[in-house]
């Protein structure tokens, strides 16, 4: 099966409790979409989905997530900087089945990630 991937802004998602929210990104990555947020999710909701998803871990279906995050402030001049974000604020979050993408490489300024053949 093909990942797709599912870009979702801010806004989606700050009208879901944590809960809610986990619920929603379990679901998805579950069906092999890659999840690029608009936000970071707060460290109890990271711990929240980790837990959460090593309960659904099985071996043939779904093998867990990658989880991978972009938090900048205003003096970041890459891609990520964003004009309509009080002080120039940006934040993204990806989670992909693991089971989809192989990281390559992961620094404070790019993720690199490759598609694993299905």
């Amino acid at each position: 099966m093909n990942a797709r991937i599912d870009i979702i802004p801010e806004w989606v998602l700050n009208g879901l409790s944590s809960e809610d929210k986990i619920k929603f990104i379990v679901e998805k990555v579950k069906r092999n979409v890659i999840l690029v947020l608009e936000d970071i999710l707060e460290p109890e909701e990271q711990a929240d989905l980790i837990r959460q998803t090593m309960l659904e871990i099985d071996c043939e279906t779904f093998t867990g997530i990658e989880l991978l995050t972009f938090n900048k402030n205003s003096t970041n001049k890459g891609f990520m900087r964003r004009k309509n974000k009080p002080n120039g604020d940006s934040k993204i979050t990806i989670i992909a089945p693991a089971s989809s993408v192989n990281v390559l490489r992961e620094t404070s300024s790019i993720i690199s990630l490759t598609f694993k053949q299905a």
